[in-house]
């Protein structure tokens, strides 16, 4: 597997701003390679919705750089599963209040200054060939894919929550309109409760992070394409990925749209 790290971002045709914001940060550590992918989704129809993205990244490169090593110090392991489990339970717990710090701070500028202020969260750690570690808010997903296609989040949508419920299936959900409406988001929700979850490390995917400017309009069969650059690698998937977004375009996405595509280190 070749190494990558790819983001490629949009305005879409309707919107007078990006609101989309992202991060890819790898760094070779104690414990070997972890790479850091998130994507954040300024919340459509709040002022400055862009505001509290970069806000959020701009916090978590900062975590990256200055905090991660010091847990990592603070936690000396080696590759013996039990040590492993040791520090995947600080970073766990560390990313979870970082993320709920931000929320606040945020949450407290918006009422300071009177404005609705909000964002996604969906962010990704790979570590070495040991785990991913996801956390998610709102509705920007997390993929992997090789073979198949797997999501690993789900959307904090009123549509998601009731089509799980049994009282509505996903095209009435759509007629009325749920697929746009947010659970929580960080910043606007007075609290959030992140999904986190930790899963193997899968050495012959790519990881994929997105918008719903993208997996809204995207083809199943256009994601699956997807796996066919593992051996390529990074410039050939760009350039798909960059033609991709041109014909969602086309396709009558009119939404910013934003994709990362991230692999954890040469093979």
């Amino acid at each position: 597997m070749k190494s990558i790290s790819i983001i490629c971002t949009d305005m879409g045709t309707k919107e007078l701003k990006n609101q989309d914001s992202a991060c890819i940060k790898r760094a070779k550590t104690s414990i070997g390679m972890i790479t850091m992918a998130i994507v954040c989704d300024g919340v459509n129809g709040m002022r400055q919705g862009e505001l509290a993205s970069t806000a959020i990244i701009e916090e978590f490169c900062t975590w990256f750089d200055r905090r991660l090593p010091v847990l990592l110090e603070e936690h000396i392991v080696d590759k013996e599963e039990r040590l492993w489990k040791d520090i995947i339970r600080a970073v766990k717990a560390d990313w979870k209040e970082k993320l709920e710090n931000v929320h606040q701070s945020i949450h407290n500028y918006g009422e300071a200054n009177g404005v609705a202020i909000g964002s996604t969260f969906t962010g990704i750690l790979l570590f070495e060939e040991f785990c991913s570690m996801v956390m998610h808010v709102g509705d920007s997903r997390a993929y992997k894919i090789s073979d198949c296609i797997e999501r690993l989040t789900t959307d904090q949508t009123l549509a998601e929550r009731e089509i799980e419920r049994g009282n509505v299936t996903r095209a009435e959900a759509r007629e009325h309109g749920m697929d746009n409406l947010l659970l929580q988001c960080v910043g606007a929700s007075k609290h959030i409760k992140p999904d986190m979850t930790i899963d193997y490390f899968d050495s012959e995917a790519i990881y994929i992070l997105c918008t719903d400017g993208f997996w809204r309009t995207v083809k199943e069969a256009d994601l699956k394409k997807i796996s066919l650059y593992r051996e390529i690698g990074q410039e050939g998937l760009e350039d798909y990925l960059k033609d991709l977004i041109e014909q969602l375009k086309i396709d009558g996405e009119e939404d910013n749209i934003t994709v990362l595509a991230v692999t954890n280190e040469d093979r």
